[in-house]
């Protein structure tokens, strides 16, 4: 999980493809390993730290997550926000 966020940033830097079975694969790992409180650690095992949050958050995006879901956010926020906080998008590839 530490590991891959670098990989991640780096193949989207270099515009190198992953594939789309091994994108859906990493985001379907990085969601199964999010906290309870909405947050990720630097490792499986580890509790939710902002830099764990950030790594995976910005890595669920550059494979494709929209910005705002459910999932996403942690149980106490609501699934959608409201529309007056905009959500910058990242470019497109």
């Amino acid at each position: 999980m530490f590991l891959m966020p670098g990989l991640i940033f780096a193949c989207y830097i270099t515009k190198t493809p992953l594939g789309k079975e091994r994108e859906e694969a990493m985001q379907a790992y990085l969601k199964n390993h999010q906290q309870e409180d909405g947050g990720w650690g630097l490792h499986i095992e580890s509790p939710s730290s902002m830099f764990g949050t950030v790594m995976s958050y910005v890595s669920l995006r550059l494979l494709g997550l929209p910005a705002v879901r459910p999932r996403a956010l942690p149980p106490s926020l609501p699934s959608s926000l409201p529309p007056s906080l905009p959500v910058a998008d990242l470019p497109s590839r």
